[in-house]
């Protein structure tokens, strides 16, 4: 409502927001590792894992997190331990709680951190200040409710979420669903070659001695990663999307691994005969192939059909027998109803699918 209706302001919006958090990503690996190139494959990394999860997987929810767990890295890491930014810290746990219940499971990754520091001096002063930015937070993001109107809907919003959450049960076919829903993203969405450069990343990271800062931040990454994780397990929904908001965590620790490997393929390439090199180069172009690239490159179609025009727009998400690509319809609906409502108000009628930009 706030874009006019028009979507592609919303994705505007979304490009601005998500800009900011590579270069936020960026400029916090360049804090901590050594090679500038780290810096730019994390952030790379991030753009296409983000990007590729496709129209109606991006400018969810989970969308906006990933801005905030790097700000949260880049203080956790910070030398100067004062007192407003252990509020500060808690405080964007609490943002995180206000925008997703689930997603509190962050502060027992800062507790965890905090626990683990050599120095653990005045640890209840810590975690005090801490828990107050939390409360602090929450209190002021959950303003709007105060209002009895609002917290009638809000409970009413509770009691749905309530009932929701408990959907599927935790079974046998939970377990086996949720396994082979994981497996698919990291495989799939994510890519091998992206898990492949977080594996490397992860074990290199660790084995560095741990007051390095490239260490500490690799360290950090995997708890939070870790901890965001548990939260999609919590909430027992294992769409695309619902990943995402690991990818700043993840996309940091990629971005270490690949620059090993690419560093060690170029340091061996050199010295290798023909037969050697030309296995290296086509392992090389299976790695792109069985990267997120070639979907990125697919999903180019949809802004160039905006490009051309509405209509090209509208039928690239209009199909048979697809109940989530009747765009064309859901318009026709939306003016059909618009035409012969005789009061002021505006029908929108929304689906994930048909309404992409």
């Amino acid at each position: 409502m706030l874009t006019g209706g028009d979507e592609v302001y919303l994705r505007i919006f979304d490009f601005f927001y998500q800009l900011l958090t590579i270069v936020l990503i960026v400029k916090l690996c360049a804090k901590c590792f050594e090679s500038q190139f780290a810096s730019f494959f994390a952030g790379a990394v991030y753009a296409v894992s983000y990007i590729t999860l496709g129209f109606a997987q991006t400018l969810q929810g989970e969308s906006f997190t990933c801005l905030w767990v790097v700000v949260l890295l880049d203080l956790m890491l910070s030398e100067k331990r004062n007192w407003w930014r252990l509020i500060a810290i808690g405080g964007i746990a609490g943002l995180f709680f206000s925008l997703k219940f689930t997603l509190a499971v962050v502060i027992a990754g800062v507790f965890i951190y905090e626990l683990l520091l050599p120095d653990r001096k005045k640890i209840i002063k810590k975690f005090l200040l801490i828990i107050l930015g939390f409360v602090l937070i929450i209190l002021i993001t959950f303003i709007p409710i105060y209002n009895s109107l609002s917290f009638d809907g809000f409970s009413k919003i509770i009691k749905y979420l309530s009932f929701y959450s408990a959907m599927p049960p935790i079974d046998v076919a939970f377990i086996k669903m949720a396994y082979e829903k994981t497996g698919s993203f990291f495989a799939d969405n994510y890519s091998l070659l992206f898990v492949a450069s977080v594996s490397i990343g992860s074990i290199l990271g660790i084995k560095q001695q741990s007051s390095s800062r490239a260490s500490r931040l690799i360290r950090l990454s995997i708890l939070f990663a870790a901890c965001l994780f548990i939260s999609v397990t919590v909430e027992k929904k294992f769409g695309e999307y619902h990943f995402s908001r690991m990818l700043a965590p993840l996309s940091i620790i990629a971005g270490y691994g690949f620059l090993m490997i690419f560093q060690n393929v170029l340091r061996n390439f050199k010295v290798r005969t023909i037969p050697d090199k030309t296995i290296i180069v086509l392992l090389f172009l299976a790695s792109l192939v069985f990267s997120p690239l070639p979907r990125w490159v697919n999903l180019l179609q949809a802004p160039l059909a905006k490009i051309k025009g509405e209509e090209h727009y509208d039928r690239l998400f209009e199909k048979e027998r697809a109940y989530d690509f009747m765009r064309l319809q859901h318009k026709q609906v939306a003016g059909i109803i618009n035409k012969n409502n005789t009061s002021d108000e505006k029908v929108l009628v929304i689906s994930t699918g048909a309404n992409r930009a």
